[in-house]
């Protein structure tokens, strides 16, 4: 790892835990993509329809309007959000200090 770590291993349990400033904004990026990726690539006709109308104008805006992935498709978009996270995450994790 170059650099200041912004992860660090957690003490208790598996996984990361953000350490720095940077690491919490890569936490809200991979929170936000997700959200994204559920909400924008799915079919808007379950919403209410004054939302749904808000929506189905911000996927025309950004070109996703011909875009209606089933829910299965989407979890499994944001499972591979998550591994390319994590996997940088661990290029930002700072070693694991040895216990005494």
């Amino acid at each position: 790892m170059r650099g200041k770590p912004w992860f660090r291993h957690k003490s208790i349990g598996y996984g990361v835990t953000p350490m720095s400033w940077e690491g919490w904004l890569c936490i809200l990026l991979l929170v936000a993509v997700a959200a994204s990726t559920m909400v924008l690539l799915g079919d808007p006709s379950p919403a209410k329809p004054a939302s749904a109308e808000g929506l189905e104008r911000l996927r025309d805006h950004l070109g996703l309007s011909s875009i209606h992935l089933a829910l299965p498709t989407r979890i499994l978009l944001v499972t591979v959000e998550v591994a390319v996270f994590w996997a940088f995450a661990l290029t930002r994790t700072a070693p694991d200090e040895p216990l005494d």
